[in-house]
Formats: structure tokens, sequence, C-alpha cells
């Protein structure tokens, strides 16, 4: 049996730290398996044409998710995947790929063929599947919702204040089983050196001739 939480997880910014604790949480306290599954893009950005800027590479993501889940599954978003409807991703992945006992999302997570699954119907076979979900808040940042697109606008923008609200694919720092963010140079301005102390970081990195 497991806990398991789905999403593309890139950058791993505060809501998706949020799903992976709840994971965490319910498996040490249930003795079943925590499982990330992340869905890998690119085949589809690749059917697509585009090439999307990504804050995290897979093996980034599995260095950083190591000692925090029992599993990371990488999951191709193949064009035979994308045509799995959302009843068939409940019964084939959700209980008979994970035999999830815990199904641990945000509250837009959506799923099966054309985007037709959503948390209404998650919990609308919760009891026929045997699995408990779970739905967890967005986080807020400046009235905006926290996600991995508002992420790199900011690191497009240069706008280093709000580091904060992800995880960095520059370093992860696993301390007293949670992560917090380090910025590595350069930190660009004094304002941006008071945002990453304020986030937490233990080293700030300044880069320049002396």
């Amino acid at each position: 049996r497991s806990a398991v939480t789905f999403g593309k997880f890139d950058g791993l910014h505060r809501g998706h730290q949020m799903l992976v604790e709840k994971v965490r949480e319910l498996g040490n306290a249930n003795k079943i398996n925590s499982v990330v599954c992340s869905f890998d893009m690119r085949p589809l950005y690749l059917r697509q044409g585009i090439h999307p800027q990504m804050l995290m590479t897979g093996q980034e993501r599995y260095k950083h998710l190591d000692g925090l889940v029992d599993y990371l599954v990488e999951c191709p978003f193949t064009e035979k995947f994308s045509e799995l409807g959302a009843e068939e991703f409940i019964r084939d992945i959700i209980c008979d790929l994970f035999h999830a006992s815990y199904v641990v999302v945000g509250t837009d997570f959506r799923f099966g063929f054309g985007k037709k699954g959503d948390i209404k119907m998650l919990a609308s076979y919760a009891e026929t599947f045997g699995y408990e979900l779970i739905v967890i808040e967005k986080e807020r940042y400046h009235n905006r919702e926290i996600s991995s697109t508002y992420a790199k606008e900011m690191l497009k923008e240069g706008k280093m204040e709000g580091v904060g609200i992800f995880v960095s694919p520059l370093c992860i720092l696993q301390e007293r089983n949670y992560m917090r963010a380090e910025l590595l140079a350069p930190a660009g301005s004094f304002e941006g050196l008071q945002a990453v102390v304020k986030a937490g970081a233990d080293a700030v990195y300044i880069g320049g001739s002396m």
C-alpha cells in the first residue's frame, strides 16, 4: 500500500513541498510507502515542437527527494499515456500500480484524456477503490498562487526577492527532514541578499571583483 502524490514537481516549490511532506507523514504514520509520481512532460513537448524552460531535471529531482520519500516515479507523458481516460487513470495507475491508500493532490490537479478528471472525480471514486483523498490548498505569495510558472517568471525578471517561494535547482539543503533554499551566486542586489537570508539560506555566494 502507499500514499501517493501526482504532479510535474518542476522546481519543488513550497506547494510541492507540502504535497511531499504530506505523503511522507502518511507513509510514516501508516507504515506504507510514500510515493511521488512526477509527470515527465518532455515527450509531449517534443510532439508539440516546443522547448519550455525547466527549473529542474529528473536527476536533480531524484537527488533532492532522496531520503524524503520512499519512491520517486518519473512517468513519461507519452502519446499512449496521454490517451489514458480519467477512470482508467484511477483504476490502472492509482489503484493497480500504486495500490494507493491515500491520494494527495493540489486543488487544481487534473488527469486523464482531455483533463477530464479532477478532485471531484477522485472523491467520487474514493470509496469504490478504497483510497482516501487529501486535497492540499494552494500556497500564495503576494496574492498569487505559487507555481512553477510563477517561479520562472520571477527568475526571468530577476526578482530574487521571491526566491523563498520555491526550492531552487541551484542547490538543495536537506536538514532536520525538511528542505530550505540556498542561493548560489550572484545575489544580484542587497534586496536579493536580504530575501534569501529571510528564506532560510545558510550561505550566499556573491561574485564580483575585489
